[in-house]
């Protein structure tokens, strides 16, 4: 993991991002860069570390990678280095006049100079990679703005558990985080939304995929009308508490797509396809169940009963108490019409789920007609679905609530 520049008094961690005033040394920064157009990378950095800059290395650091992304940090040039090496390895050169025979053979053919075949050998290393200005000079604050957003992405990778409180854009970031397969919890408090987030320490599997779905979310604070980050985080000196809040520099992000996922589309277009009856609303207005906040994904509304709706939430990571939590809230806002379509593949353990859920499981695509026979009785005779494992006789389903039915 990357060093980060942080300061920790006690429990309050600060991240040392980059602002406006930290432009004359980037400024000095690309005009080396400019300067370096065709050399290697190594003789750049070693450029780099000659500049009279009192910049924390942390800070320098992550400038300099954020401004590999920016470029690309590919190889270029004719020849790539894998094919020269095919070339001109193998046995073994003892001498100097047998390597340059090698080289002559190996340059001539491949239709070069000797000069570029040396060149080429290693060029796909890191630092032996040209230095290419595709582009007219990168602005210091879009540099800065980058390298911003990869320290607070690389700071979430170590958090247990990220709370947002925001104005503003709190449905795109939920979103963001249900499609990226976290937990998201919302609630109201007075004119703010606050979201609990799962971080990846909290979770022990697959921390780095999910410290990265963490990181996701960065990019859409810039849509908030204000937001305050605290993430419990642990650097190295025990555990604190990280907070960012505007004024932040960070890269513009798109705006919020009306889809966040291809499972999303193919849902809408199969039940244009499949049931006309039903219309298909995308991101229905919040629920509000008191203190909380429910996002359903879709609402169905049938066309020619009009009071006849279903909400559709399709949940990437699950555990069976965070299903039952959101059951609670959709009760708590008395929509007993809920329908849970739940990512098979994405489970983190093997608990039974609630037994008092509308759930379709799925893989590649939600079946629409297991939807469908959840929301239409008469579909409900062709359908069966299986049994839950805690209840393979089926007798506990009398004793459930009437309002509610269960197909596992």
């Amino acid at each position: 993991m990357k060093q980060l520049p942080f300061r920790q008094r006690d429990n309050q961690i600060t991240l040392q991002l980059l602002d406006e005033d930290d432009t004359p040394w980037i400024s000095a920064l690309i005009d080396e860069l400019e300067a370096a157009v065709g050399r290697p990378w190594r003789e750049l950095l070693e450029r780099i570390e000659r500049l009279p800059v009192r910049a924390v290395a942390a800070r320098r650091a992550a400038l300099i990678d954020a401004l590999r992304k920016w470029l690309g940090g590919r190889e270029e040039g004719a020849l790539k280095a894998a094919v020269v090496r095919r070339h001109l390895l193998g046995r073994s050169a003892v001498d100097p006049p047998a390597r340059a025979d090698r080289v002559q053979q190996a340059a001539s053919t491949l239709g070069v100079d000797v000069g570029a075949l040396e060149a080429a050998l290693w060029a796909d290393l890191p630092g032996e990679r040209l230095v290419v200005l595709r582009e007219p000079r990168p602005s210091p604050l879009a540099l800065a703005a980058a390298a911003n957003l990869a320290i607070i992405q690389s700071a979430l990778m170590r958090c247990h558990g990220v709370r947002l409180r925001m104005t503003g854009n709190a449905r795109a970031i939920v979103r963001t985080a249900v499609i990226r397969g976290l937990i998201a919890t919302a609630r109201r408090r007075g004119d703010h939304v606050e979201v609990d987030l799962s971080g990846p320490l909290s979770l022990f599997h697959r921390t780095t995929v999910y410290g990265r779905a963490l990181g996701s979310i960065v990019p859409h604070l810039a849509w908030c009308e204000s937001f305050t980050l605290d993430a419990r985080c642990d650097f190295g000196r025990g555990q604190g508490t990280l907070r960012l809040q505007p004024p932040v520099l960070l890269p513009p992000s798109s705006p919020p797509q009306r889809f966040d996922s291809k499972l999303e589309v193919r849902f809408v277009k199969e039940m244009a396809k499949l049931a006309p009856q039903w219309r298909v609303l995308r991101e229905p207005t919040p629920i509000d169940a008191g203190t909380q906040l429910a996002f359903p994904d879709f609402m169905l509304q049938h066309r020619e009963m009009p009071d006849l709706q279903w909400w559709v939430e399709i949940v990437g990571y699950w555990r069976s108490e965070y299903l039952a939590a959101k059951l609670a809230t959709y009760r708590a806002a008395r929509l007993p019409n809920v329908v849970l379509c739940i990512d098979a593949n994405r489970a983190v353990d093997n608990a039974d789920l609630p037994r008092d859920a509308r759930i379709v499981r799925f893989e590649k695509h939600v079946p629409i007609d297991q939807v469908l026979a959840l929301i239409e009785p008469a579909r409900a005779t062709a359908y069966e679905p299986p049994r839950s494992p805690a209840d393979p006789s089926g007798n506990d389903r009398e004793r459930q609530l009437p309002d509610v039915a269960t197909d596992l």
